[in-house]
């Protein structure tokens, strides 16, 4: 473990912080980020709502696309709404009684 309170590796830990991870793909999350989608001609503007789901889940992916949502929708005028991520799965199926289930880990 290195030892951080000597100043050369604090700025080996600060660098480490801002380097370029990449994937099995070779690409950076900057690149799939950025990378041009293809909408099949729409456009973000083009939707009547937004819709984020919210949880149960990721505690901090749920917060980060509520967050996106938020900021899409204010900034375009539209409404946005939460979707609950266990009834919508609760929402599809071919039973009448369904139990979804997740992951807790």
């Amino acid at each position: 473990m290195p030892d951080l309170s000597h100043p050369a590796e604090q700025r080996r830990d600060r660098q480490a912080l801002h380097e370029d991870r990449r994937g099995d793909d070779g690409k950076t999350d900057r690149d799939n980020l950025f990378a041009p989608r293809d909408l099949g001609g729409l456009s973000i503007a083009t939707g009547d709502c937004f819709a984020a789901a919210s949880g149960s889940g990721s505690c901090t992916g749920g917060r980060v696309g509520l967050a996106c949502v938020k900021g899409l929708a204010e900034a375009l005028a539209k409404p946005a709404v939460r979707i609950s991520s266990l009834q919508a799965l609760a929402t599809f199926g071919r039973f009448s009684l369904r139990a979804p289930v997740l992951d807790a880990r």
